[in-house]
């Protein structure tokens, strides 16, 4: 695979930490995004899983697997600056490996801090 650019959401559910993550090729960014672009239903800026149904997310994920988009997951329990920490390093150590060439977070909402390393 290219240099990917990798996407990141992350989440808290209770003490649960997940941090999902898209992972597109450089030369496969400009049809992510038409796709992305088109998934959009009318008054939507972009997609976002919060906000959609569950047959929504499901056609969604459809086709984005059709595209050949692939995505992982990270999974840590505990307090969240802790598990936050946590996936972040596992993430960066799998970004470096993949040879990512950029990383881009949209965050829960409101700012958290953790060291890494």
């Amino acid at each position: 695979m290219k240099s990917p650019h990798l996407f990141i959401d992350e989440s808290i559910r209770g003490r649960t930490y997940l941090l999902g993550v898209a992972v597109i090729p450089v030369n496969r960014l400009a049809a992510a995004r038409t796709l992305l672009r088109a998934l959009c239903l009318p008054g939507e800026r972009r997609v976002h899983f919060q906000a959609e149904s569950n047959t929504r997310r499901r056609a969604v994920i459809s086709h984005l697997v059709a595209a050949g988009i692939t995505a992982d997951l990270y999974l840590a329990h505990g307090p969240a600056g802790q598990a936050r920490a946590s996936c972040v390093r596992a993430l960066t150590i799998d970004a470096c490996k993949r040879g990512a060439h950029r990383i881009a977070i949209e965050s829960r909402g409101r700012r958290v801090t953790a060291p890494i390393g």
